[in-house]
Formats: structure tokens, C-alpha cells, sequence
């Protein structure tokens, strides 16, 4: 029995692509980004610099600043992944954050606890030495130390 064979050419189309009359045509895949560069970052920096304030928020936050741009935390992150002057943007307000966090905390605007949640994630801890009287019944005593373990 004779088999017949003929040359077939193979086109490789990617997902992203639609093969038309022998020619690829991109086409976008899933929804546009609301990232605009400059105009993105332009916004985001007014938040950062007081528009949370704006917004009757008492400090500036990812979530805050999503609902800002009109997006939400997890695109904050990808676009800091795509777009370097983006992760400054998203540096600088976790600076700010902790700014003042650790101003309100230490003027008494902010609650003791929520200025230790805050700052926890911000790399502050606090840490208790607990001295037990020693056997000669010397006085013992405790000590609160606070330190910041984000050197640099």
C-alpha cells in the first residue's frame, strides 16, 4: 500500500495571537491595565503626600491608595514588579506610613497596640528583659527596648 505524503507548513500562533489568511494578528488578552506611567504616579504621589488625609484616612496604606487609583492591592504589587518607578512609589509610601505612625504614636494620637501593629510591619519590635531577684533577695526588674531591625 502506498502512502501519500505532502509538505504541510507549521505556523506557531501564540495564545495572544489570531491566525488571519496566513498573517498574525496580536490581539490584547484580558483586561487593559489602568497603569498610565506618569499620570499613575502623579496620583499616587498626591496620595502619598495628603490625599489619604483628603479621604478621612488617619494614615496612607496599599489598600488605601488602590482604592485611590481605582484598583486593587494585588495590581499595586504587579505593577511595582513591572514598573521600577512604581516600586519606588510603593517604597516611599510605606515610608510615610511609618512616619507617621511613629509620630502619632509618639504624640499620643494613635493607640499604644495599634502603633505596635503598625510598626511591627514596619520592622520595630519590642522586647521585654525580665531580671527574677537573685538569691541574696536583690530587686529584680523589667526593661521595654524598642529597636528598628530595618538597618539601611
Amino acid at each position: 500500500m502506498e502512502v501519500k505524503t505532502e509538505e504541510v507548513e507549521v505556523i506557531e500562533v501564540e495564545s495572544s495571537s489570531v491566525a488571519v489568511a496566513g498573517e498574525l494578528e496580536p490581539r490584547s488578552v484580558g483586561r487593559p491595565t489602568k497603569y498610565k506611567g506618569q499620570e499613575t504616579l502623579d496620583k499616587a504621589t498626591e496620595y502619598i503626600n495628603g490625599g489619604f488625609k483628603d479621604r478621612d484616612e488617619v494614615i496612607p496604606s496599599a489598600a488605601g491608595l488602590a482604592r485611590y487609583l481605582g484598583t486593587s492591592k494585588r495590581v499595586l504589587y504587579d505593577w511595582a514588579e513591572a514598573h521600577e518607578d512604581f516600586l519606588h512609589t510603593l517604597t516611599a509610601l510605606n515610608t510615610e506610613q511609618e512616619r507617621v505612625v511613629l509620630s502619632g504614636g509618639l504624640s499620643g494620637q494613635f493607640a499604644p497596640t495599634i502603633t505596635r501593629v503598625v510598626l511591627n510591619n514596619h520592622g520595630y519590635t519590642d522586647k521585654q528583659q525580665v531580671e527574677h531577684s537573685a538569691s541574696n533577695g536583690a530587686a529584680g526588674g523589667f526593661a521595654i527596648t524598642w529597636g528598628n531591625n530595618n538597618a539601611g
